[in-house]
């Protein structure tokens, strides 16, 4: 499930089958999930929900399915992206979701979203329409300017030395 057509134009250059729309507040449905299952020619299909609250859909609509259907629980583009990218093309259904699992586990991931509500934290309170920095899901910064949000968001990120940092950008707004 993936909101965005440059989100969309990216897992389809990977090779995905079928994307179905979805996104913050936009959960696709079992119907819908079936739905594009059924328009593949392939007997084994593997979900990437890319969301926590689609997680559980996703796994009704394997369950509902004449398909053999694995759902790897992702709960955003940038773990998805990444157990998609290495994920083994030649092994069986369960052996690709095992591997697809053991991969998001190693992959750290980093976010710059918009608040689609307000929202009190712990440690700080983030306004609708704020841009907020998540790594590894967890809020490390919130504010109005993009800039000063991936600064603090790439600095808390590179924490753990990581070798490779990919940023995909689909952002509108004040930067």
């Amino acid at each position: 499930m993936v909101a965005g057509e440059g989100n969309k134009e990216l897992f389809r250059t990977l090779g995905v089958a079928a994307v179905v729309d979805g996104g913050q507040s936009m959960n696709p449905s079992a119907a819908q999930i079936l739905a594009a299952v059924a328009g593949l020619a392939a007997t084994e299909v593997v979900l990437l929900p890319n969301n926590s609250n689609v997680v559980l859909t996703a796994e009704q609509a394997a369950g509902m399915s004449e398909r053999r259907i694995a759902v790897v629980p992702t709960n955003s583009i940038p773990p998805a992206w990444r157990r998609w990218c290495l994920r083994p093309t030649s092994r069986r259904r369960r052996q690709r979701a095992r591997h697809g699992r053991s991969a998001g586990r190693r992959a750290k991931a980093a976010e710059i979203t918009r608040a689609v509500r307000d929202k009190r934290t712990r440690w700080r309170t983030v306004k609708e329409g704020q841009v907020m920095g998540l790594v590894d899901g967890r809020l490390v910064a919130a504010d109005d300017g993009l800039l000063d949000v991936f600064a603090r968001v790439m600095a808390e990120f590179a924490k753990g030395d990581p070798e490779v940092v990919t940023v995909l950008t689909s952002f509108n707004g004040p930067r």
